[in-house]
C-alpha cells in the first residue's frame, strides 16, 4: 500500500485481524478488509482515507462511494457488468472518482474486491512489491529486501523490511521469503497523471 510522503519511512509493522466487520445489502456480502464502506470499518491501521472491501455478489448491487475517492474492481470469480461493460477475473476496472455508489449486475457467485482512496497528488512508481517516487527509490529497496534474505528476528530488528511469523525462512520460497525478480534493463519511470 502506497503510504503519503509523511508516513512513508515509519518503521514496518505486521498486523493480522482474524474478525473483520461484514456488510450485508440486497445482492452482496461485503467483508470490509481495511477502511470503511457502508457505516463498517475495518480495525487494520490506515494512514490515509482508504478501502479495501472483499465482496460476493449476484445480481443488481448498488453499494455507497466516498465520492472523495477513485474506485476500481478487481473480479476474482464469476463476472459484472458495470456502466454497460462486462468484466471478468483479470484486468482491473477503474471507476475514476466522483461516484457516489457503485452500480452493478453481478453473475451468480461472484466475488470481487472493491479498492479506493483519495487521490494521491505525488506520482508513485510501483514494481514488485515496492512503491516509491523514483528509480533509485525501489532498487534500494529491492536491495534492502534481498538482504534481509535469512535473517533471524534479532538481525532482522530495525532493518527495513520487518518479518512475518510463522514462515519458515528455511522452507523454500513456498513458506518463506520470495526473491524478488531482477530489475529490468530500463530505468522505471512513474506513470504520469492524466
Amino acid at each position: 500500500m502506497a503510504l503519503p510522503d509523511s508516513e512513508r519511512h515509519r518503521p514496518p509493522a505486521f498486523e493480522q485481524h482474524r474478525e473483520l466487520p461484514v456488510v450485508r445489502g440486497a445482492g452482496f456480502t461485503a467483508t470490509v478488509m481495511v477502511g470503511s464502506l457502508a457505516g463498517a470499518t475495518s480495525p487494520a491501521t490506515v494512514y490515509s482515507p482508504i478501502v479495501g472491501a472483499d465482496i460476493s455478489a449476484a445480481g443488481p448491487v448498488s453499494l455507497p462511494l466516498d465520492p472523495e475517492f477513485e474506485h476500481a474492481v478487481l473480479v476474482l470469480d464469476g463476472s459484472l457488468r458495470l456502466d454497460g461493460q462486462e468484466v471478468g477475473p483479470g484486468p482491473l476496472g477503474y471507476l475514476g472518482s466522483g461516484r457516489r455508489s457503485l452500480e452493478l449486475e453481478a453473475a451468480p457467485e461472484t466475488r470481487f474486491v472493491l479498492l479506493g482512496g483519495e487521490p494521491f497528488e505525488e506520482e508513485l512508481l510501483m514494481w514488485w512489491n515496492f512503491v516509491g517516487r523514483s528509480h533509485d527509490e525501489v532498487a534500494q529497496a529491492r536491495l534492502d529486501w534481498e538482504a534481509q534474505a535469512g535473517l533471524t528476528d534479532a538481525e532482522a530488528a530495525g532493518a527495513r523490511f520487518g518479518l512475518v511469523h510463522g514462515h519458515d525462512p528455511d522452507a523454500g520460497a513456498e513458506a518463506g521469503r520470495i526473491p524478488a525478480p531482477p530489475l529490468p534493463g530500463v530505468p522505471l519511470r512513474p506513470r504520469r497523471r492524466r
